[in-house]
């Protein structure tokens, strides 16, 4: 059943697949008249608290590298 608010409360199991609202619909991006980062690559999203919108301070240009994975 849908909700009528944003869930913002935490689980009390950490492991559980269900936390907190984590939303950025405008993430920082470099691009003229933001501040210059990639928050859109790089934004922490802590497991105990919501988060809405940019993250505080500035996380940098530079985002972690990945491999490709094969099964």
């Amino acid at each position: 059943m849908p909700s009528s608010r944003p869930y913002t409360a935490s689980e009390p199991d950490l492991t559980s697949e269900h936390g907190p609202i984590h939303v950025d619909a405008y993430p920082n991006t470099d691009s003229p008249g933001q501040t210059p980062e990639c928050s859109a690559g790089n934004e922490p999203f802590p497991a105990d608290k919501p988060v809405i919108g940019n993250p505080s301070g500035n996380v940098g240009h530079a985002t972690e590298r990945t491999a490709r994975g094969g099964t």
